[in-house]
């Protein structure tokens, strides 16, 4: 058990211990109150009973030691109870990270982390030491990046980086907790900023293009919905199965989940002449579809936006992902979806939320202006062969008085709209003459007739059994 002493010259207070029960060891609090002091005490002696029973510090404890000065937490470590704090940089600890994440990690990635290191120094400094971060320097950095007027996605990446950075700190427990937990990171939709690109749009665009290569990347984009540029610049002439009508893409970007180092699609028919075009004119022995644009200094956006702009037309927001979300959209109209997410290379959660849109079309055909018909006059003279009970027997009944309406002469009173109303099914049906509808009814039938103007039973039974 540890205690504490009080000095009468200056006031100042000295914590002492002993781990070996013999020499005692001290360590200088200073100015402070005799409550503060024994809340360091508690402290220090769960510190020397892990010590001596070789167990970890409670949660409380770790967390204190991370949160005291580097003074305070100098002294304590003289004495053997902690390890001396490591005092790394924001900056040096990131350089660290990014060096050894070179091993098994894509450029763009690496690209990515450069970039949210560059946020991360702007907004704090060269030698920040880790573990002086806080929660409210987690709410500076969200705020640094709200100010720089970066993107929402932009945004809600450089956060998630951020995180994974002191993740890793935390980890290799060179702090104790992480203080950009709660900065939202994950991946969002951003419908303002998806399009539907219809394809007589496309096709203007295409016409505008300076070569055939520049016309199979934007046909592989809006009909193909590959990834622009990691698929486009992967896809080799032997992946093209003419015979089967399919071809093989290759994804970068998946390659690191199991299964999804690439996919089959087929080869789709508005597709098909743009990758005939270039396959006839490429040169023999070429490996790749995709040839003079392979450079990584060609920018391949930049050079899109001049072919828009020379067709006349608006861009749009991301250029490249809207050609892919607007192929998906068309996709699922006609494809099952389990097809569909195969064939474009992600899940159909992702196809729900990132990709599939609304369009123009789509209103226009579920609005009730779309379910209106006009009213057709029925042609009962081209009616020269006997309709089959099974096909007419619902078109005969579906709206007898629309029929009706169509007589020469219309009945007077209700009886003959009645008997008519029976003449045209049993015409339907076969069981009259096509001409006799339109004949003139008589005025009145006896009961006893068998004139050919008579109701047969035999004739409404058959009309019950076709209801």
């Amino acid at each position: 058990m540890s205690s504490i002493s009080t000095s009468k010259a200056t006031g100042t207070r000295t914590l002492q211990f002993s781990i070996d029960g013999q020499r005692r060891k001290s360590i200088r609090l200073g100015s402070t109150t005799m409550r503060q002091a024994r809340q360091v005490q508690a402290f220090i002696d769960d510190l020397v009973s892990g010590v001596k029973t070789g167990t970890s510090p409670k949660d409380k404890t770790t967390q204190w030691l991370s949160e005291i000065s580097d003074e305070l937490h100098d002294r304590i470590s003289v004495t053997g109870l902690v390890s001396p704090r490591q005092r790394t940089t924001l900056t040096a600890f990131i350089d660290q990270y990014i060096e050894y994440r070179k091993i098994d990690t894509k450029p763009g990635t690496i690209a990515t982390y450069q970039r949210t290191r560059t946020y991360l120094i702007d907004c704090f400094c060269d030698d920040q030491l880790l573990h002086h971060l806080n929660e409210n320097d987690a709410d500076k950095y969200l705020n640094y990046l709200h100010n720089r007027g970066l993107a929402k996605a932009t945004i809600r990446k450089a956060c998630q980086v951020a995180k994974q950075f002191l993740n890793e700190a935390v980890r290799k427990k060179v702090i104790h907790e992480n203080p950009f937990l709660n900065l939202k990171g994950s991946a969002t939709s951003n419908p303002d900023r998806r399009r539907f690109i219809d394809q007589p749009t496309i096709n203007k665009i295409i016409e505008y293009c300076p070569d055939h290569e520049w016309r199979l990347i934007i046909a592989l984009c809006r009909y193909g919905a590959l990834r622009c540029p990691s698929e486009i610049l992967s896809l080799r002439w032997q992946d093209i199965n003419w015979n089967e009508g399919v071809f093989t893409i290759t994804s970068p970007k998946t390659e690191h989940h199991e299964g999804k180092t690439n996919r089959i699609a087929p080869i789709f028919p508005e597709l098909h002449p743009y990758l005939r075009e270039s396959f006839e004119l490429v040169p023999e022995g070429s490996t790749y579809c995709i040839t003079r644009y392979r450079d990584t200094n060609i920018n391949l956006r930049t050079q899109f936006l001049r072919i828009i702009e020379k067709a006349g037309l608006s861009p749009w927001p991301k250029l490249f992902q809207n050609l892919r979300s607007s192929r998906e959209t068309e996709l699922v109209k006609d494809y099952p979806i389990h097809n569909v997410v195969q064939w474009v290379g992600h899940t159909a959660r992702v196809a729900l939320k990132h990709y599939l849109t609304t369009t123009n079309e789509d209103n226009k055909a579920a609005s009730y202006l779309s379910v209106q018909q006009q009213p057709t006059e029925p042609n009962f003279e081209s009616n020269t062969q006997k309709p089959s009970p099974t096909n007419t027997s619902k078109e005969a009944l579906q709206n007898p008085v629309q029929n009706v309406q169509e007589c020469r002469e219309f009945p007077e009173n209700q009886q003959e709209l009645e008997e008519i109303k029976i003449r045209l099914i049993l015409q339907k049906l076969g069981v009259l003459p096509p001409d006799s509808a339109q004949k003139k009814l008589p005025e009145k039938q006896e009961a006893s007739s068998n004139g050919p103007g008579r109701i047969r039973t035999c004739d409404l039974t058959l009309i019950r059994g076709a209801l």
